[in-house]
């Protein structure tokens, strides 16, 4: 009785034809989880954005923080007589804060990796920077986000390089003293330098 089975060339077709298939489909699954926390980012700031502006509406000033590490948003009032506003107690206006998914990790060609940072998304105000002795009032209009587009605060996201601001760029720290000039566009690469922003109102 005979037995058929395949041939030495005929394991390696298949093999090489995995091996295609896995190259291919590979790195368009990594692109597409990049492109999904993109998304997730995006919504998370809109989501905010909703919660900075209730919280202006009724206190006719913008949560800020006072303090560092951070520049992270505010969620609690507990630090009372500071400028450190909550968002989430004790009136909720976000029921909690979102994690940057680009977050939680220290890049070495990031000028920011030396401080605390915050890991998730970065908030801060036109109060914040006017009160600071390395800004000082104007700072904000004159070398900060407002400098590019008017506002009163701005919030980023690492983005998909999870980089603060590149050790070295020609823009320096501007990436993220003006995040609308050098925000992060999908179109140079899904995965690029740049930090994804919002700035309001």
């Amino acid at each position: 009785m005979k037995f058929k089975a395949f041939t030495l060339i005929e394991l390696l077709i298949v093999v090489a034809i995995i091996a295609i298939l896995a190259a291919i489909a590979v790195p368009n699954f990594l692109e597409a989880q990049t492109r999904s926390k993109v998304s997730r980012v995006r919504s998370d700031l809109r989501t905010v954005t909703l919660g900075l502006e209730s919280y202006q509406a009724d206190n006719s000033k913008y949560p800020s923080v006072s303090w560092l590490p951070g520049y992270s948003l505010p969620c609690s009032n507990s630090r009372v007589g500071s400028k450190d506003y909550g968002m989430t107690t004790p009136i909720a206006y976000i029921s909690s804060m979102p994690i940057d998914p680009f977050g939680n990790e220290k890049m070495s060609n990031d000028a920011y990796m030396a401080f605390n940072t915050t890991p998730n998304y970065w908030y801060w105000t036109q109060d914040y920077v006017d009160q600071q002795t390395w800004g000082g009032t104007g700072a904000w209009n004159r070398s900060g986000p407002g400098s590019v587009t008017p506002c009163k605060w701005a919030m980023m996201s690492k983005g998909p390089d999870k980089v603060w601001s590149h050790t070295g760029a020609p823009q320096g720290t501007e990436e993220v003293d003006k995040p609308q000039k050098w925000a992060y566009d999908p179109t140079n690469g899904t995965i690029s330098w740049g930090n994804i922003t919002r700035v309001g109102p």
